[in-house]
């Protein structure tokens, strides 16, 4: 079983003139791969086959098996990779008699590769490849790797491929996408809402509504326009003005909102307000009253989008494709 090790990461920065070690890149290497391996499985929930780890018997050798080169992601969202075919050979009978065998693709720490000065030649690499482990079908576990094939032994004791067998593939992400943010407590870039009306008198003319705010949502990674949610955070009450009365009516304008911002809106009306015997008439200068509080009182917008998932239709999809690789110019091609 290949568990990760727990890591505290470490954002590492470096300064002009420092001497870096070895050392140094393989911290900063570690901690990346982390993330990026964090981000497979809590975003992509990545698990199975990507394309490509074809098992094939050798022909002429019913005890040796050709795996092909392909892609795959296990439980904790390492990738296994890998670039040219190999061969491993069957394990022998086991004498338990257990009747179903399944090969396995795991995970190979760095450490268990060989080390530069075992390796001939100056420019000689240990490229990272997956190790491969064939286990009992009744105990494999999730942890333990990607299953890529299944082989099982007949009367005779003859190893013959499980064409029941079916490996788990990763697909793309079909859940809803789920993102989240906020502006700038005190310092949202709220800007004047009006809207071109016509009076009474047939005269075409703006009416100041309220105020509004276009937010940026591009960071959320948005394909398609989500459902936005948007609510106004901070306290409103403030009994020093007696000309102003926040109560604004949360509006988002579906019409502006695309997979990479929305427009958020406050109306606020003009307000008749008694105060004793004396009637007044508030929010008149809803825009620049408005601004001022807002940044005396830290006003902020949080924001929620929720991104569907497509129907079961389109779902759909055909069986991946295998890969030829070409060790030649070390680059995947696609049959």
């Amino acid at each position: 079983m290949t568990t990760p090790v727990p890591t505290e990461l470490d954002r590492i920065r470096f300064w002009q003139g420092q001497r870096l070690r070895g050392r140094d890149f393989r911290d900063q290497t570690a901690a990346e791969a982390q993330l990026r391996w964090w981000h497979n499985r809590a975003l992509h929930n990545a698990f199975g086959v990507r394309f490509g780890f074809k098992v094939e018997p050798v022909a002429g050798d019913d005890s040796i098996v050709e795996i092909g080169c392909g892609l795959a992601y296990d439980c904790f969202g390492r990738e296994l990779i890998l670039q040219t075919g190999k061969k491993i050979e069957l394990p022998a009978i086991n004498p338990d008699g257990e009747s179903k065998i399944t090969l396995i693709a795991r995970y190979k720490e760095t450490t268990q590769f060989r080390s530069k000065r075992e390796l001939s030649g100056v420019c000689a690499t240990s490229p990272e490849t997956p190790g491969f482990l064939w286990k009992r079908s009744s105990e494999v576990q999730l942890a333990d790797g990607v299953p890529i094939a299944r082989w099982t032994y007949d009367s005779q004791h003859v190893p013959v491929p499980d064409v029941t067998f079916s490996a788990p593939r990763a697909r793309a992400l079909a859940r809803p996408r789920v993102g989240s943010g906020m502006t700038v407590p005190g310092h949202t870039a709220w800007e004047p809402w009006s809207e071109r009306v016509l009076s009474l008198g047939r005269v075409m003319s703006d009416m100041q509504l309220g105020v509004q705010v276009t937010i940026d949502t591009s960071a959320a990674g948005f394909t398609e326009t989500p459902r936005y949610f948007a609510w106004l955070e901070g306290s409103l009450w403030d009994r020093s003005n007696i000309q102003f009365f926040p109560a604004p009516f949360a509006h988002i304008d579906d019409n502006t909102a695309t997979a990479n911002q929305f427009r958020f809106r406050l109306w606020m009306p003009n307000l008749i307000a008694v105060i004793g015997n004396r009637v007044r008439l508030a929010n008149q200068h809803v825009a620049t009253e408005f601004l001022n509080f807002a940044q005396s009182k830290s006003l902020y917008v949080c924001w929620l989008g929720v991104q569907c998932a497509a129907c079961p239709e389109c779902l759909e999809c055909n069986e991946t494709r295998e890969c030829r690789c070409e060790t030649s110019e070390n680059e995947w091609k696609e049959d």
